[in-house]
């Protein structure tokens, strides 16, 4: 029966990294990039945020020839610009059913605060909203438990461009679309940034050899990402669908490929409605327990 928070945490933390704002321990690799390649990848990584949401996260795992597994969830996040904390959000379990109302809070500090990560979890079936602490054989079980997805926090996490060495590969047209293909290789700081390792214990190695980017001419979204694994086989090939909601851009749908062995993990996006105005109480145990509706 524990497994199942601890699964969900697990995905809680996942997928709290598309909408942490990324602060990088990074490197100055620029004299080693493609000055036109770092500009590039500079103005991809800067694309305007959202600065609160709400929203449906589908997440389906699909392995090769076995039937998929979906989990769903609504996602309530803001950020703050002043203050100890850097972001706070609660994920309220819809499905499956037996999972169903299990919800999960974080707080996260901002890079200069003396603040720390501060986590509950509610288990309907007790009533209870329960502080949750480092507990590595609960750590060790949740990334088990999540070795199925093929879409890893690495590939997820905003990696700053100083952290790699970038080289203009050439312009490609796919489906009428023009794009900037960039290759990008670990520079000297091997690693995902403060907020990774903080907040999801992130190896300090890089898993990739290289990586290629498509990124758009027009509007410098990363559409789609080719991974090469250490041995600089193509591993997998992560695409990225957009929408474009007033001056910004979010995520719709992201689809990671294994190209080896044949599994594939899909995150889908859907009500989603930024910058309505979140205040600060929400994210409390009482709203934990109430559930997603009374957010609203």
């Amino acid at each position: 029966m524990i497994q199942i928070p601890i699964l969900a945490n697990r995905i809680f933390m996942f997928l709290l990294t598309c909408s942490l704002s990324f602060t990088a321990i990074a490197m100055d690799n620029s004299m080693q990039s493609d000055p036109r390649a770092m500009t590039i990848m500079k103005k991809s990584f800067n694309l305007k945020r959202s600065r609160d949401s709400l929203s449906r996260l589908t997440f389906t795992l699909k392995e090769f020839n076995k039937p998929a597994s979906r989990l769903v969830f609504d996602q309530v996040w803001k950020e703050y610009d002043h203050g100890p904390y850097q972001s706070k959000t609660i994920y309220f379990q819809d499905f499956p059913p037996d999972r169903k109302g299990i919800s999960y809070m974080g707080w996260f500090p901002a890079m200069k605060s003396n603040a720390k990560t501060e986590e509950w979890l509610y288990l309907p079936e007790l009533r209870l909203v329960r502080k949750m602490g480092g507990n590595e054989d609960t750590e060790k079980q949740a990334e088990d438990a999540f070795d199925r997805s093929e879409m890893k926090e690495t590939d997820l996490i905003p990696r700053h461009p100083d952290m790699d060495i970038h080289h203009y590969l050439r312009e490609e047209t796919l489906k009428g679309i023009h794009y900037h293909v960039i290759e990008s290789k670990p520079g000297h700081a091997m690693g995902h940034g403060a907020h990774a390792h903080h907040h999801h214990g992130g190896s300090s190695r890089y898993p990739y050899h290289r990586v290629i980017r498509w990124i758009r001419t027009d509007n410098f979204l990363p559409v789609r990402t080719d991974y090469y694994d250490l041995k600089n086989n193509l591993l997998k090939r992560q695409v990225i669908e957009w929408q474009k909601i007033g001056d910004t851009w979010e995520w719709k749908s992201v689809v990671t490929r294994n190209l080896q062995n044949r599994n594939e993990t899909r995150l889908d996006i859907s009500n989603l409605k930024i910058n309505v105005g979140i205040r600060d109480r929400t994210f409390s145990k009482r709203v934990m327990k109430l559930g997603f509706s009374r957010v609203r």
